[in-house]
């Protein structure tokens, strides 16, 4: 089970996407892209609530949510609650994306299309372009009545670039729209394994965590992409000696009192390793398993579709045993069902 080390292949993108001498980071070109919801070069539209798509909200904010039919994205009610903004929860739910134009995994499931994790036709930008870029979509949007409250930082690996995640929250909050604009962000979580003889990771060798933490317009979203070693790797070609190291990363962000909304998927996770992962992530922190979405992968993204290994691929995995082993450890230890607790409302620290 030889696969990519997950430690030096984010050192080695970092260096080909962060120009340090001039400040700046390279991001997709949507050009040519086959990714739907495409607006401009660097920006394409992501909305987490779509009942057609069957990702709904808590039954609390109005959706019949199935567990075993339906996928929980959360997104837009814990941005309303982190804000403290009144109204209704769909003024987030139109997130303005940009993506990170280089990933270290090599997830099979993805829905970017290959050129958009590869590097290629990379446009580089200082955050400060990167925020008008995001202002000027952002009033084009609100003219046409559809309001557009947070700036996604996909990937990719965003997280390969904390520096630009940091300062684009920066400038949100010096240009006094820190409490009208979210920063949604995502990670798989290699940057925050720890370096061999170190007490560092590597993301805090490149940004200060405790400044990020610091933005209440800030969430991040890891995702553990593998449950048991041979998951990791079939999904991700990540060497599976890693997956202790990835899970350990959350411990890290929530040692920095980073604000995280994990998730794995429902069906490309393995049942039988559902157990044993759970009592791994209790033993990080009492209610992190109650801080997790299990969300169905949908695989009809083009790019997803034009993968080779996707051709080959026959290891689509039963999500309703995965959600009924995920359900009952969660009433067992818990007294709680699945997406019963919204998820801020559950306590990391």
């Amino acid at each position: 089970m030889k696969g990519i080390d997950a430690l030096s292949s984010a050192e080695g993108w970092r260096r080909k996407l962060v120009d340090e001498s001039n400040g700046k980071y390279g991001l997709a070109n949507f050009s040519g892209t086959m990714l739907p919801d495409v607006v401009s070069d660097i920006f394409r539209i992501f909305s987490p609530v779509n009942v057609e798509r069957q990702r709904k909200l808590n039954a609390q904010f109005g959706h019949r949510l199935n567990i075993f039919l339906d996928s929980l994205f959360d997104y837009p009610t814990i941005i309303q609650f982190k804000l403290g903004a009144y109204g209704s929860w769909e003024q987030y739910n139109r997130l303005i994306s940009v993506h990170i134009g280089g990933c270290n995994f090599r997830c099979w499931h993805c829905y970017c299309d290959d050129s958009l994790l590869t590097g290629k036709n990379l446009l580089f930008m200082t955050p400060k372009e990167l925020i008008n870029r995001f202002i000027e979509q952002r009033r084009k949007d609100l003219a046409l009545g559809m309001p557009s409250n947070v700036l996604r930082i996909t990937g990719g690996e965003p997280f390969l670039a904390p520096d630009l995640i940091l300062s684009c929250l920066e400038e949100i909050h010096e240009r006094r729209l820190d409490e009208r604009v979210f920063v949604w962000s995502e990670t798989n979580l290699s940057p925050f394994i720890k370096q061999h003889n170190s007490e560092k990771c590597l993301a805090e060798k490149w940004v200060d965590l405790d400044k990020i933490a610091r933005f209440k317009n800030f969430a991040l979203h890891p995702c553990i992409h593998g449950i048991t070693p041979e998951n990791l790797f079939e999904n991700t070609r990540v060497d599976g000696r890693w997956l202790d190291d990835l899970i350990n990363g959350l411990k890290v962000l929530i040692q920095h009192k980073i604000d995280i909304y994990p998730t794995i998927s429902s069906n490309m996770c393995t049942p039988n390793g559902i157990e044993n992962f759970f009592q791994k992530l209790r033993s990080i922190n009492r209610y992190l398993p109650l801080r997790f979405a299990l969300i169905e992968f949908h695989l009809d993204y083009p790019g997803v579709m034009a993968r080779s290994d996707a051709q080959k691929h026959d290891r689509v995995y039963n999500k309703y045993l995965v959600l009924s082993k995920w359900n009952a450890l969660l009433q067992e230890e818990y007294g709680l069902s699945y997406a019963e607790k919204p998820r801020h409302e559950v306590p990391l620290f």
